[in-house]
């Protein structure tokens, strides 16, 4: 078999294998009108980010491209390439309409609103 044989071979079975799954680490924040989302996604950009609502489901994931340069040439590899994905579980006190998105520096972050009947209100006494 020819050296050209053997690298198309590793570039073959490169290509074959699945890019590993990382769940994106996340923190949440409470305000007086919603919570703040945020997930750590370096190496995401926009195009590569599908944010999908589906009943009180909401999916994350984002696709990393890699560097260019196969694993299998690597001499020593500590970074690993992968995606991201995460599915939450939303509350019944989030509004599904009003969530916003912004990915910035490789932090997702999500603006969930609560319902409007689910927030705090002063209640007067007659």
């Amino acid at each position: 078999m020819s050296k050209t044989q053997k690298v198309e071979e590793k570039k073959q079975a490169s290509q074959n294998k699945v890019a590993q799954i990382f769940q994106p680490n996340l923190d949440i924040v409470e305000h007086e009108n919603g919570f703040h989302l945020y997930m750590d996604m370096p190496g995401v950009s926009k195009e590569d980010l599908s944010i999908k609502l589906e009943k009180d489901s909401l999916s994350i994931e984002g696709k990393v491209k890699g560097n260019g340069e196969s694993s299998s040439d690597s001499i020593y590899q500590e970074y690993k390439v992968g995606n991201y994905a995460r599915t939450l579980k939303l509350s019944p006190d989030i509004d599904h309409n009003e969530i916003n998105a912004n990915l910035e520096d490789g932090i997702l972050t999500l603006s969930l609103l609560k319902a409007p009947e689910t927030k705090a209100r002063q209640i007067s006494v007659n």
